[in-house]
This record gives structure tokens, C-alpha cells and sequence, in this order.
């Protein structure tokens, strides 16, 4: 009960709405190396394209991935590598790839750990993962400083990019990691975060930002080392972080982040995609909600996939059951970088 209970925290401290009714069954099977997705597809329906935005940003030939040089961040955390964990399923001299778990405002690492299961997920699809703290604002929220827009309320002069950087070092440089196989997956306040270490940080081979945004105009340009696949899953019912667009929380003293729709556009085209979105297929997404109530709408001909995932009167709390969490991992895993020498 009391970890069903804490999902309420798990986003932003809000009732659950959707798919976040109740924690995630276990009992699913897979492995990251070559499951199915584990989300029930139909026949795509007629082609529906989304508006471009006005700019586009191109990627720049990937560079052998090296550690930030920014200096050490400011909020204690523990040593990095002591935050990873590998299941006991990996084989000697078995290489499997990296999730690094970001949580949302007001939740933490262990928080998200237990509610997605995902110790149970990681031994049935073998991959090493970690789910890191973020700092306490003065509030005594944890948040992560992904944007000017989301969430760092007390101006707090913490370098995340720094921090999340370092311990994504010390997973890549571990003998059971795949170094081209690195994934960022954050909620909310973690999926802006997720997309910030996608345009700062080389080697990340793909993000999934659920109920995030970003990057925000008002932060730096996002120019990444390395196309990034990128998942964007949304549910058009949020009022907290909206689909169209505003101020996070309903809070003004937040800068508006962009909408969903333009964050994922812009991804497309730093990747080299066309300038559209087109919707392919309706998903069933959600453990508890009937029929196919996700829009996927994906970029075309890019460097690496971009997807929207559109979750039909879903708030906040998305894509937090066991078949959701499957599908998202499934997109993650098809995405690696080149391998160099």
C-alpha cells in the first residue's frame, strides 16, 4: 500500500489520472536485445501531419564520447558509480545496455525504483540501470535544473548537466554496459531533464521524456554531438505540464516551456528529418483504459527516430503500467550509436 500510495508523488505530488491507476503488474517478458513491443497496434489510419516549427538545427558528426569537463556539482550527491545496479541475470562478459531512471518534482530515485518495478523489469530485459536523487529545493522538493521553465523555483546553483554527466561516464565505462546503447528515460520534471543531457551530453544514444518538454527557448540552443532518438509521450488531458504549451504547474514564475508538439519537431529536424510528423498508428498504451487510446505520429527519414505518443484524456500520470513501460523501453532499445573502434 505504501508504494501504490507514493505514486501520487510520483510526477509533481498529483493524483493519479489514466494509466497511473494502480502500480505495474509484473509477470511481462522480453529482453532489450530483441522483444516485440509489448503495445497492441491496428492499421494505420490516414495520415495527420503536425505544423513545423520555424528552425532548423543539424547535428554534427558524432565524437568519441569523453566526460564533461564542467566543475563538480553542488548538491552532494554520492559517488556515481555506487548508483548503478546490473541484474544478476547478465553473463560474464555479457554487454547490455544503460537506463538512467530521472525522477519527477517532489519524488526521488528509490521512489521511481519501486513503483515502475524496475529491478524486475531490468532482470527480464537485461539491462544496467540507475535512478539517482535530484537536489532539495527549499521546499524540500527534489528537482532536477533541466530548464529555466522546469523546476528549479529557487534559482538553486546546481549543475546537473555536470552531475548526470559524470555518472553516465561511470556507466559507460563499466564492462557489462554497451557504450553505444545509452538511454536517459525522465517524468515530468525528469523528461525536461532527459532532454537537456540529450542536447548537452555526447553518446546518449536516445531519451524518452514522459509528461516532460524542452529544451525551452529561453536556455541555451540545444545543438547535440550525436543524433538522439527521442520518445515524447504526452497525455492531452495534462493541466500540468500542458500539451500546447505554458507555465509549468500553472506556476508564472516559471517561463512558458513549448508545447509538445514543437519539442518533438524540433528533435526531428536536428536528426535531419522532414519538417512533419505523421501520424502512422493508434496504440494500446494503457494498462487499464480500453482499446487503442495512443496517437503515435513519427518523423520521417531522420538520422534517429523521433515519435510522439499522444495518450487520449490522459493526464498527467502516463505511461506508468507494465505494458507502457515495455513499449517505451522497446522504442529505447532499437536506437545505438555507432560503434567505434
Amino acid at each position: 500500500m505504501r508504494v501504490r500510495s507514493s505514486l501520487f508523488a510520483l510526477l509533481a505530488l498529483l493524483p493519479m489520472a489514466c494509466d497511473g491507476g494502480a502500480p505495474p503488474r509484473e509477470g511481462a517478458s522480453g529482453s532489450l536485445s530483441a522483444a516485440p513491443s509489448a503495445a497492441a497496434v491496428r492499421a494505420p489510419t490516414a495520415p495527420t501531419a503536425l505544423a513545423s516549427p520555424p528552425a532548423t538545427v543539424t547535428a554534427a558528426t558524432p565524437p568519441a564520447p569523453a566526460p564533461s569537463a564542467a566543475p563538480p556539482a553542488a548538491s552532494g550527491a554520492v559517488e556515481p558509480a555506487s548508483l548503478i545496479q546490473a541484474p544478476r541475470s547478465l553473463l560474464p562478459g555479457e554487454k547490455r545496455p544503460f537506463v538512467l531512471y530521472l525522477h519527477g518534482l517532489g519524488a526521488s530515485g528509490k521512489l521511481l525504483l519501486d513503483v515502475l518495478h524496475v529491478a524486475d523489469l531490468a532482470r527480464e530485459r537485461k539491462f544496467v540501470y540507475a535512478a539517482p536523487d535530484g537536489a532539495l529545493d527549499g521546499k524540500k522538493r527534489r528537482f532536477w535544473n533541466a530548464s529555466a521553465a522546469c523546476c528549479n523555483e529557487g534559482h538553486l546553483p546546481i549543475d546537473h548537466v555536470a552531475e548526470l554527466g559524470r555518472l553516465i561516464e561511470a556507466a559507460r565505462a563499466r564492462p557489462d554496459v554497451d557504450p553505444s546503447r545509452i538511454y536517459v528515460l525522465g517524468f515530468s520534471n525528469g523528461g525536461f531533464m532527459a532532454h537537456r543531457l540529450a542536447c548537452e551530453v555526447p553518446g546518449i544514444a536516445a531519451i524518452a521524456s514522459i509528461a516532460g518538454a524542452g529544451p525551452a527557448t529561453v536556455d541555451p540552443p540545444c545543438s547535440p554531438k550525436n543524433p538522439v532518438g527521442v520518445l515524447q509521450v504526452h497525455g492531452d488531458a495534462d493541466d500540468v505540464i500542458r500539451l500546447e504549451g505554458g507555465h509549468a504547474l500553472g506556476n508564472a514564475a516559471f517561463p512558458v516551456h513549448p508545447s509538445v508538439q514543437d519539442t518533438t519537431l524540433g528533435w526531428a529536424q536536428r536528426n535531419g528529418a522532414k519538417n512533419a510528423l505523421i501520424q502512422v498508428k493508434s496504440m494500446d498504451l494503457v494498462d487499464d483504459t480500453p482499446g487503442y487510446e495512443t496517437s503515435v505520429f513519427v518523423a520521417v527519414a531522420g538520422r534517429a527516430p523521433v515519435e510522439l505518443w499522444i495518450v487520449h484524456e490522459g493526464k498527467h500520470v502516463v505511461a506508468s503500467g507494465k505494458k507502457s513501460q515495455q513499449a517505451v523501453l522497446t522504442f529505447l532499445e532499437l536506437v545505438a550509436l555507432p560503434k567505434t573502434p
